[in-house]
């Protein structure tokens, strides 16, 4: 994983000098970078996490149920309820890292996948692109490799937002750029009961 600019990139009247690899790991890299502000004398630190780019799977069921995964987030120390999601393997598509990603994480298996826009979800510190995917036709396959499958009808995806079950503000978004984007045949609807 590298920085996707190279340290001498322009950015408006900032100059990357400098690029540093401060932490490396499997699933991470964390890099201090320099950079020249033109407008003012001096430098300026910034500190990117570099990771793969990732996918966000929107599932739904013929009977229009969403379908979820619990699973234990260590990071903040929870059991956290979000939409199917993780990091796009080299050569994969993002159509079929969303496959893949829903039936590891849930146990489903996934119809037709659409790709529906991708989206940042943290550019202050992340430089990955993630994407949202679209799948219809979800069924369970099987035992999930990772977390617990779920699925919930729009009122009680409401109910758990409202709730405060529901955190996940990356799904929240993945959601509404489904909505818009009209990527999935009764979407609009199931979104729709959602506001």
């Amino acid at each position: 994983m590298r920085s996707r600019l190279k340290p001498a990139d322009s950015l408006g009247r900032f100059r990357r000098t400098k690029v540093r690899t401060i932490f490396e790991s499997p699933w991470f890299e964390l890099s201090e970078e320099t950079f020249v502000d033109t407008s003012e004398p001096g430098q300026r630190q910034h500190y990117t996490v570099h990771r793969p780019d990732g996918v966000i799977v929107v599932a739904l069921t013929a009977d229009q149920r969403l379908v979820l995964v619990q699973q234990v987030r260590p990071a903040i120390c929870a059991l956290t309820v979000e939409l199917p999601c993780g990091a796009i393997e080299n050569g994969e598509s993002p159509e079929t890292a969303a496959l893949r990603e829903l039936r590891e994480e849930t146990g489903y298996a996934g119809g037709a996948a659409t790709y529906a826009t991708s989206c940042y979800i943290s550019p202050d510190r992340v430089d990955a692109t993630d994407h949202v995917v679209c799948v219809t036709g979800a069924t369970p396959a099987g035992d999930p490799a990772e977390g617990h499958a779920l699925t919930v009808s729009a009122v009680e995806l409401k109910a758990m937002i409202v709730g405060g079950t529901f955190k996940h503000f990356a799904g929240l978004g993945a959601l509404l750029a489904a909505s818009a984007a009209g990527r999935l045949p009764g979407f609009a609807a199931f979104c729709r009961a959602i506001l």
